[in-house]
């Protein structure tokens, strides 16, 4: 039986993987020397490296709890014979640190002279994922692009001929755009891409065409799980969050439910600023089927009013949604812990003063086996609402922001809606909030004149038929924005 649950590792789905993964680990962490020695004889024959870094992930999971013996980590060393980079990373996390990014990961060197990719291969069209794959190596490479690409061309040739291709069935697996699919759907075609990149990222580290951290960071970004995120559960919404309950299920009219929605909402601010802790942003679904789906965004902002003019609710609630990202100074590029940069002070609106309350900050990896996280994003408090440095900190409970004084922000989601498949344009139904102590925001707007308020958003997207393209509406509103009147 066990050797059926490692194998799940292999299952195109994301979810499935995580979840064996972290069943997995938990076995090895509570000491089943079944478990792992199962995993270790898996790890061992695999011939792509993209799934021999999977093999690592739940020993990484098990390391989290309780630390691996080194018998047991030279062993993993030892199996992992298709090595790579983003399998050197996991390995060196588990306390092998002799193991670096030194070239000796798995490539099958440069392509003979003279050689051309098949026809077959070089006229069929690329997938989203090798697309994106592509854009990487280019960015890597610099000025010397088709060396690169020429390379990646001959790895994929050459794991195409060991391994073979997925049959069209794999994809047509995933589901479909329109009644839902498999996001982050994984075929061994998918596997042979992953493990050509990481081939090509192994043979340009051994020719000395790129810094082994860029080489790292590189192969991170494909990692389907950050360790850090990872840690954290999936929690419950606020009390506050709105749900539309039974009146979704009986009504099934756009009109109706948007005026609820809208009356809760009015009822739910009322809570954001109050009580101990502040509402510095969230976002979410609030009610989801495959015809009907709506979903809030939340935004703060601190504000200082010099005027009679104000901004709109909407043209609040778009530039605060499009802030650019905040940068983590990553401890590890698989861990979503470190300091956060800052950002750019105050903006003008008409006649006001405004510094968001939040902006967003992007892990390095994908990590496809949360994806609901990757869509839905993550935030941060804005850094220059406290006068020290923010620090991420993963916890099994939430994300925590803190600074030498203490905590200043915690962020949280849930996935109490959420569905193995997708629906296309449709964000999934879960959620998340960040929260910051009222102390910290009342010593921020005491200090800078200036007063908190918010924005938000709610998206409605509906159909009559699943085969049809979903219309969108957008309604928008803000509390507790200080005006000046006219005389």
């Amino acid at each position: 039986m066990i050797d059926l649950l490692v194998d799940r590792l292999r299952w195109p789905a994301a979810l499935a993987r995580e979840r064996t993964a972290s069943q997995l680990g938990k076995l090895i962490s509570d000491g089943d020397q079944t478990a792992a020695s199962a995993l270790i004889s898996w790890i061992a024959g695999q011939k792509l490296e993209s799934l021999a870094a999977v093999g690592v992930l739940p020993f990484l999971y098990a390391s989290e709890r309780n630390s691996l013996e080194q018998d047991a980590i030279d062993s993993i060393v030892s199996a992992c014979k298709a090595a790579s980079p983003l399998s050197d990373i996991y390995i060196s996390h588990l306390g092998f640190s002799d193991r670096g990014i030194r070239g000796h990961g798995r490539h099958s060197g440069a392509p003979p002279r003279g050689w051309q990719a098949p026809a077959n291969l070089s006229e069929s069209p690329a997938s989203p994922l090798e697309r994106l794959l592509i854009k990487r190596l280019l960015n890597l490479a610099e000025g010397d692009q088709p060396t690169w690409v020429r390379q990646y061309d001959y790895e994929k040739f050459i794991l195409q001929e060991a391994n073979g291709e997925s049959p069209w069935q794999a994809f047509r697996e995933a589901g479909t755009q329109d009644n839902g699919y498999h996001p982050g759907w994984r075929t061994l075609s998918h596997e042979v891409c992953l493990s050509a990149y990481l081939r090509t990222l192994s043979w340009a580290s051994s020719q000395g065409l790129a810094p082994d951290y860029l080489v790292s960071v590189a192969a991170a970004a494909i990692s389907p799980i950050d360790l850090g995120l990872w840690k954290v559960q999936p929690a419950t919404p606020p009390s506050w969050w709105i749900d539309l309950g039974s009146f979704s299920q009986n009504q099934g009219e756009v009109e109706p439910e948007t005026g609820v929605i809208l009356k809760q909402i009015e009822d739910a601010a009322d809570a954001w600023g109050t009580g101990t802790d502040v509402v510095l942003a969230a976002s979410g679904c609030v009610s989801h089927t495959n015809l009907r789906h709506y979903d809030l965004e939340v935004r703060s902002f601190f504000q200082r009013t010099e005027g009679p003019n104000r901004p709109t609710s909407q043209e609040l609630v778009d530039a605060l949604c499009a802030l650019d990202a905040s940068d983590v100074n990553q401890v590890s590029p698989i861990r979503f812990e470190g300091l956060v940069t800052s950002s750019p002070g105050a903006r003008r609106f008409e006649d006001w003063i405004v510094i968001p309350g939040s902006v967003p900050v992007n892990p390095i990896s994908t990590f496809i086996w949360q994806g609901w996280r990757g869509v839905r994003g993550i935030q941060c408090p804005f850094p220059l609402i406290v006068d020290s440095g923010i620090k991420a900190t993963c916890t099994s409970e939430s994300l925590n922001y803190e600074t030498e004084e203490g905590l200043v922000a915690t962020w949280s989601d849930w996935t109490r809606g959420m569905s193995a498949l997708a629906v296309a344009d449709l964000k999934p139904a879960t959620g998340w909030v960040l929260t910051a102590p009222k102390a910290v925001i009342d010593q921020f707007s005491k200090e800078n004149g200036m007063t908190i308020a918010w924005a938000w958003q709610v998206t409605s997207r509906f159909r009559e038929h699943r085969f049809e393209d979903f219309l969108e509406m957008r309604m928008f509103g803000d509390r507790r924005a200080n005006l000046v009147l006219r005389p």
